[in-house]
């Protein structure tokens, strides 16, 4: 299955496994690598304070299409574009691909081909999916700017929205009762991942395997 893809910089799943093991004394089964389906898109946010005056800037974001769930791209991010994506990018990816700082991250969008095994399925569409991201968004803007020094916050989605799978790697571990149970770790970030974005994960696994049936391990570690 191809897909367009943000390529993963945890590629093994020893590593996977590792990130989550630090933290805990549980011994993890199995780790495989997903791709969940995102909508990216830009945006343009104008904040109008009660004497009138204005503050504007632009960004990017991701919003899953399995609940809406988000996922705020830092600025700074640069992005490196695989072959014969430019076209289709060329709307989202220009304005925020000038920063130079070591230190800022870098993001590869690419096309891929993955097993259909690895690849969650989209349960929302991409407007709907958009309309929550944006309230979420809306939101959190407030929170961080302070609710009473602006009276009015518009965020605007701009043309170009395009579906693109984020890698994440389930870390599949038994729990007590000896069930199976999975943690998240994001495979560009190396970070361990949980609330919406693990609900969503454990969404769209839901229809993909029958009810109890253990992962394919073709991607991770083999099951103990």
């Amino acid at each position: 299955m191809n897909i367009i893809r943000i390529a993963p910089q945890v590629t093994d799943p020893e590593a996977a496994a590792g990130i989550f093991s630090a933290r805990t004394l549980i011994v993890p089964t199995a780790a495989e690598l997903v791709y969940a389906p995102f909508v990216m898109f830009r945006y343009t946010v104008e904040m109008t304070g009660f004497r009138g005056e204005k503050k504007a800037f632009e960004g990017l974001f991701l919003a899953d299409l399995i609940q809406g769930g988000p996922m705020n791209v830092p600025r700074g991010t640069r992005f490196e574009v695989g072959p014969g994506l430019e076209d289709r990018l060329s709307q989202l990816i220009p304005r925020i691909e000038g920063s130079q700082k070591g230190g800022d991250a870098v993001i590869r969008l690419e096309t891929g081909s993955v097993s259909v095994a690895q690849v969650l399925p989209a349960l929302i569409e991409q407007e709907v999916a958009m309309a929550k991201g944006k309230k979420l968004l809306r939101y959190d803007l407030m929170r961080l700017a302070g609710g009473l020094r602006y009276r009015r916050l518009d965020i605007t989605p701009l043309p170009g929205a395009i579906t693109i799978h984020y890698p994440l790697w389930l870390v599949y571990y038994r729990r007590r009762g000896k069930e199976l149970a999975f943690r998240v770790v994001d495979a560009v970030t190396g970070r361990r991942e949980g609330g919406d974005l693990a609900r969503s994960i454990a969404m769209g696994l839901v229809g993909k395997r029958p009810a109890g049936q253990a992962p394919e391990f073709s991607h991770g570690a083999h099951p103990r």
